[in-house]
């Protein structure tokens, strides 16, 4: 797929496109015995690839849809689909075949935004923005997001995501970057709302 350039981008409705996500997560260790390094601390990271279809209808609402992921998967909630309600100003997530949905504000309450600078990504002018707020574990969380300015696509093309104890330390970092991006004449209603039947949680 490539990615819209023409003048008349501004007022495409629908969009289609591909996002790539790598996350590390950093962890202390401690070899176990019988080892005869038992006891010896070390540090590590994981690293975790995604890859997400992307939807976008008229009213703004960014569907990211789960096609591979480089582990095992474990029992995270909300991982195979999450729709961005930018208008609204909130994320509903969901697994397929699960009982219930999480709902949440964005951005979080109580962050605080700087502008970062503009980048040109994918042919689009992007504005940039910091939001950085503590956790309810007290974790530093910051993200940097840059999204389009010169078409109607809500969703930022590139986003960096760190995680941070109060004394500096990184315990994780996602990079986020959507590899291709265009229209689409129409899109079903259906990927845009929960499904049926699924009760919906609200989080803080």
């Amino acid at each position: 797929m490539g990615v819209a350039l023409s003048p008349g981008a501004a007022e495409q409705t629908y969009w289609v496109g591909h996002l790539k996500v790598a996350e590390f997560q950093f962890a202390e260790n401690r070899v176990e015995s019988p080892s005869p390094d038992a006891g010896r601390e070390f540090e590590s990271a994981d690293l975790t690839v995604y890859s997400f279809r992307v939807y976008q209808n008229p009213r703004g609402v960014v569907r990211h849809e789960l096609s591979s992921i480089s582990r095992n998967r474990g029992l995270e909630p909300g991982l195979d689909v999450r729709l961005f309600n930018y208008a609204e100003g909130y994320m509903t997530s969901f697994n397929k075949g699960a009982r219930r949905a999480y709902k949440a504000p964005m951005p979080v309450p109580g962050g605080i935004a700087t502008r970062l600078e503009d980048r040109q990504i994918l042919g689009h002018r992007c504005k940039g923005l910091e939001m950085r707020w503590n956790d309810m574990n007290h974790y530093v969380v910051v993200i940097e997001t840059w999204t389009a300015v010169d078409c109607d696509f809500r969703g930022p093309l590139f986003k960096v995501t760190k995680t941070s104890d109060q004394a500096g330390r990184l315990w994780s970092f996602s990079v986020e970057a959507i590899a291709d991006l265009e229209k689409a004449d129409h899109l079903e209603d259906s990927l845009f709302a929960v499904p049926a039947g699924l009760s919906v949680e609200e989080l803080p």
